[in-house]
């Protein structure tokens, strides 16, 4: 069987998605282990898994990396590289906006400490999650992600596909970072700071979309040669392309945003700070300010 359809698996995306999750729960299990080692009694591997993450945690990560594999693969895989406009931007949307953030709310806030600890992860990430520059980052890989010239190489070369694909979910991690305040210190975006910043992250990739939708003729030559296998015309999966990747980046955006005001309402009205600043974020601080003289010298 040949055409968009035929059965292509890509073991190297099943490779890493199984690769995270053994990383994920041997890191949970090891740091369970040194968690009790003083305790003075053997618990059960999955006793030890539970003791260092919530539930709710792991079903997330699970659920983040199952989306990814599935994003990668057959048949979607196939469609997004060589035959649907469709196909590929749904793929990219909901890689950036399901998949990676997912698999970061599924990360405990041990875990997140301990990765984001030496000193030039922490400068980096403390800079590019900055709600300007991270903005800038996402909104512009999404942009490029969608320029003819970029969507042709993706389509004939499988290592150029990757390295979009790599682009793509890294600037998706430092938007979701500074959304989510994920990052340790005590220097977070408020809530309204939050909603207002996932509400431009919404708003300023879809300037390009107004010419998609309205465009009178195909501007990917390469789907344009491919997309009669589907039996649709070149400018319709354009135009659906461009609407659905609207719906899925408004909903879960906007949802987002939904979810963070109403979690906050529940705080204040059990009378706690909606945005309260743990001694994780203190010590982070801390160890922020003894650095500062190292790298001033």
């Amino acid at each position: 069987m040949t055409g968009p359809f035929a059965l292509s698996i890509n073991y190297s995306s099943l490779v890493l998605g199984l690769g995270l999750l053994g990383v994920y729960y041997i890191s949970l299990y090891r740091h369970g282990r040194r968690q009790t080692r003083h305790i003075g009694r053997r618990f059960r591997t999955r006793e030890y898994i539970s003791l260092c993450s919530l539930k709710k945690e792991r079903l997330w990560f699970v659920l983040g990396v199952v989306i990814l594999v599935l994003l990668t693969n057959y048949p979607i895989e196939n469609l997004a590289r060589s035959y649907s406009v469709m196909a590929y931007l749904s793929q990219n949307l909901l890689l950036m906006l399901a998949a990676v953030p997912l698999m970061l709310i599924g990360l405990p806030k041990w875990m997140i400490l301990k990765l984001t600890r030496p000193r030039w992860i922490d400068l980096f990430l403390t800079h590019a999650t900055r709600p300007v520059l991270s903005t800038f980052i996402f909104s512009g890989s999404l942009v490029a992600s969608m320029l003819s010239d970029v969507v042709t190489q993706q389509s004939k070369n499988t290592l150029f596909r990757t390295s979009v694909e790599v682009e793509l979910i890294t600037a998706a991690a430092l938007m979701w970072i500074a959304a989510l305040s994920l990052m340790p210190g005590a220097h977070h975006m408020t809530i309204m700071g939050r909603v207002i910043y996932l509400f431009a992250q919404s708003i300023l990739p879809s300037f390009p979309a107004f010419v998609l939708i309205f465009a009178q003729h195909s501007f990917y030559p390469i789907y344009a040669s491919h997309i009669s296998a589907l039996g649709i015309s070149a400018v319709a999966d354009q135009e659906t392309g461009r609407g659905l990747s609207k719906i899925i980046s408004l909903g879960i955006l906007w949802g987002t945003s939904v979810v963070i005001l109403i979690r906050a309402s529940q705080y204040e009205q059990r009378g706690a700070d909606p945005e309260p600043i743990s001694m994780d974020d203190l010590e982070r601080e801390f160890i922020r300010s003894e650095r500062k003289p190292k790298y001033q010298g």
